[in-house]
């Protein structure tokens, strides 16, 4: 996907050899894998890690998810073109690995 990589360089910046504090408050059902994941805020060194890459343009926020803020963060990283913004076509990640998934793979 267009954009990978930055994200988890500035993830591995932001927390790498660091104490994390993740609070979980749910689980999410990843219906394609079968797979239920914890879900939960991240937290370094007191930053708020989503908050960081939300507003820096290094994630999207899922529309399921009713968190105001991260649609505020979001939306201003969009106006200001920052991170995957920045592309010409910013296109959702839910969206690109569902069409992945269709294109046959010949090796």
């Amino acid at each position: 996907m267009p954009f990978s990589e930055e994200p988890k360089n500035k993830l591995k910046k932001l927390v790498i050899g660091k104490c994390l504090k993740i609070i979980t408050y749910g689980i999410d059902n990843f219906i394609k894998s079968g797979q239920n994941r914890i879900v939960g805020d991240i937290y370094c060194n007191g930053i708020f890690v989503q908050e960081i890459l939300l507003k820096e343009g290094y994630v999207w926020h899922h529309p399921l998810e009713d968190r105001k803020k991260f649609d505020t963060w979001q939306l201003k990283a969009r106006r200001g073109g920052l991170g995957i913004w920045s592309l010409p076509y910013a296109e959702k990640p839910w969206e690109w690995k569902s069409k992945q998934k269709r294109i046959p793979s010949y090796t």
